[in-house]
């Protein structure tokens, strides 16, 4: 059999992701194709519990109706630059050693690169370690395993062994954060580092955020999380932030070498209108 789209080929049919899947005569398929179920795809409720995963496997819905994408290895993860406002989360621990060797060595491209509006779904890590995070792309603004965040929240993943280096505005988990959440994230053994220096008013280097602020429709903030290793940057350089504002930090705390030119500190480099609670350097 043949398809109009995308396929992928298996001993039993043709997944077909973009159309419908169909078996290798071209009818069409009665159940989940590569599925051990053998429940005819009429009796799946796909309006309120049930997604269609490519014709391949039923996924639950989350509250919106959409699907929770599973991320297990590296190139899943990057892969969420396919989809900035998708729900995803972690189901395994994942080694981003080979990041080292991606893009002529400038390693993993942060989420949302290049995208105003950033990554705008969600990310559960549900307690998994990706560790060996590498990115080396100093010429580039805003750099982090995400670029920006705006008005949502990631939560419940440890960073480990992260090396991540970008021109202005880096963070090891975000470097822009507007209206978002950052909960649960620890991050160790880890360096973070800005290379051009530049005064602005958003522009800082931190562990874990570079510049966290409010959206004037809300405030996230940030709360238990934790960050281990080296920041070093110009200014408005923080073991945890770089520089924040009228924003939220509770339960927190940075173990860090921080250097920087002015506006450093080892929790956060810079901070105007925000609650600070029960987090320390």
């Amino acid at each position: 059999g043949s398809s109009q789209c995308n396929s992928v080929y298996n001993p039993e049919g043709i997944v077909d992701y973009n159309c419908n899947p169909v078996n290798q005569d071209g009818s069409d398929s009665e159940y989940f194709i590569g599925n051990s179920t053998n429940v005819p795809l009429d009796t799946w409720d796909f309006d309120t519990i049930w997604s269609d995963q490519n014709g391949e496997y039923p996924v639950l819905q989350t509250g919106d109706g959409e699907p929770t994408y599973e991320i297990s290895n590296c190139s899943e993860l990057q892969g969420m630059n396919n989809d900035l406002d998708g729900d995803y989360e972690l189901v395994d621990d994942i080694d981003c050693s080979a990041t080292a060797n991606w893009d002529e060595g400038q390693g993993f491209l942060p989420i949302a690169s290049g995208h105003m509006e950033g990554f705008t779904g969600t990310l559960d890590g549900n307690g998994y370690t990706i560790s060996n995070l590498f990115i080396n792309r100093p010429d580039l603004y805003y750099v982090g395993l995400f670029e920006s965040l705006n008005g949502t929240q990631v939560a419940s993943f440890n960073l480990v062994n992260a090396n991540i280096t970008g021109g202005q505005v880096v963070g090891g988990v975000v470097a822009m954060a507007y209206g978002a959440g950052i909960f649960d994230i620890n991050v160790s053994n880890s360096t973070v580092t800005s290379v051009i220096s530049y005064n602005g008013m958003e522009a800082g280097t931190g562990g874990i955020a570079g510049s966290l602020f409010a959206d004037g429709e809300g405030m996230y903030g940030m709360a238990e999380d934790s960050f281990q290793g080296s920041v070093n940057g110009g200014y408005n350089v923080g073991g945890l932030v770089g520089i924040m504002g009228y924003n939220a930090l509770f339960d927190s705390y940075a173990q860090a070498d921080v250097t920087g030119e002015a506006f450093v500190g080892g929790l956060v480099g810079n901070a105007g209108f925000d609650y600070i609670v029960n987090s320390y350097a």
